[in-house]
């Protein structure tokens, strides 16, 4: 298994396993994340005792639908984008096909 952790605010733990990517991202560093953005103008914060209800906003929204020709949410976004490294570079686990 390898695993990966982001050093930034959000502190999340990427793993992966011979059938399965996770991630890992602690509520606490959720609510860091949020507060310390640079586009939190209003310096908004999360309620102490809501950091809960806070997790379970976060989720059903990175679920929302997005685009209103696709419907893809925000993580078939964020996957999509990643995904188009790999069209564009010459990895070798990827067979490009005739050219």
């Amino acid at each position: 298994m390898k695993e990966i952790k982001d050093e930034g605010v959000t502190g999340f733990t990427l793993k992966v396993s011979n059938d399965e990517v996770s991630i890992h991202m602690p509520i606490e560093n959720l609510k860091n994340g949020f507060e310390l953005s640079p586009n939190n103008f209003s310096e908004a914060k999360v309620i102490e005792g809501k950091e809960e209800e806070f997790a379970n906003w976060l989720v059903t929204n990175l679920l929302d639908h997005v685009d209103g020709d696709t419907r893809d949410n925000f993580i078939v976004e964020m996957l999509d984008s990643v995904f188009e490294r790999a069209y564009e570079g010459a990895e070798d686990f990827v067979d490009y096909g005739d050219d």
